[in-house]
């Protein structure tokens, strides 16, 4: 069985990443994703089939940064 990761960047538009989980539930795939710092509440997801994991070294994005 092939598997896929996906890391998802987020810091808003959450009706969307909800949306994207989703479509992305499935067994073969392990989703991670990094919410921006500057969220003071994170939204709480949840999937049924795929490996969902919400990653807690956040860091604070800025659009054309580089590290």
């Amino acid at each position: 069985m092939v598997k896929h990761a996906f890391l998802i960047l987020a810091h808003n538009e959450f009706s969307v990443l909800e949306k994207l989980l989703y479509c992305l539930d499935d067994e073969r795939n392990d989703i991670y994703i990094h919410f921006d710092k500057k969220l003071d509440q994170l939204p709480d997801f949840k999937v049924q089939r795929a490996r969902l994991v919400v990653l807690s070294d956040r860091v604070d994005v800025r659009w054309g940064m580089f590290r």
